[in-house]
């Protein structure tokens, strides 16, 4: 379990140390220890830690950066997080895992006034399931979305299918139920898609997803809930 940070500062450079996490903590100040500011979490179970620090100095000017203590760093869609593992923490085994090594072919689409290119990763040929991903490119290259996929398809855990990669537009409005953004998903972006979101036949220009489809949306649910209470049942 994750549960004391420390931070060395035995010529006293800072006049105070704070948490900067998704952790929700009464309090996130480290308090001076024997030429430390230290930290001592709550009971949480953690195993893995993402954090930086925000380290105040004595003419009162506040800088948030990675721990200068821990090596272990974790990249983001908004720069770099120290990483903190617990003693007994194991990385996923899919991260070493042999995966089946898909292709990613571009496909362009104008919409919203914006020029978008929907990478599809694909294992093979042939009529697949889809797997659509808002904010696709992060989802990849920052969370292994595609290698994850492969993994799952070697192993069997998973038949085969594709990962439609979606690039992030306008975030705050096409993500909050916006109906022009859900009316645009269904009848241009969906359709721009290379077959294989049923399954079995193309999608048409004008065809709106049903609610199988808007099922397989990964990591942007509200845009997808709004357009699957306005797709015809």
């Amino acid at each position: 379990m994750v549960d004391t940070l420390e931070v060395d500062d035995p010529e006293q450079r800072f006049a105070a140390v704070r948490l900067c996490s998704d952790l929700s903590l009464p309090e996130r100040d480290f308090v001076r220890d024997n030429g430390s500011w230290v930290m001592r979490l709550p009971d949480n179970g953690l195993a893995r830690l993402e954090y930086q620090l925000e380290l105040l100095d004595h003419d009162g000017n506040a800088h948030v950066v990675c721990d200068p203590d821990n090596p272990r760093r974790a990249p983001g869609a908004f720069g770099e997080k120290s990483v903190l593992w617990a003693a007994d923490y194991q990385p996923p085994a899919w991260l070493e895992e042999p995966g089946v090594q898909g292709i990613v072919e571009q496909v362009g689409i104008r919409v919203l006034g914006r020029r978008l290119e929907i990478g599809v990763w694909s294992p093979g040929d042939g009529e697949l399931p889809m797997l659509v991903a808002h904010d696709g490119p992060e989802y990849a290259e920052l969370a292994g979305l595609t290698r994850y996929a492969g993994v799952m398809i070697e192993r069997g855990a998973l038949p085969p299918f594709r990962v439609a990669l979606l690039p992030p537009g306008d975030r705050n409005e096409w993500y909050s139920a916006s109906a022009v953004y859900g009316r645009a998903l269904s009848s241009r972006i969906l359709a721009a898609v290379p077959s294989g979101w049923h399954g079995s036949e193309p999608r048409g220009a004008g065809d709106a997803p049903g609610p199988a489809d808007l099922a397989r949306h990964l990591c942007r649910p509200v845009s997808a809930i709004g357009e699957l209470l306005r797709a015809p049942l």
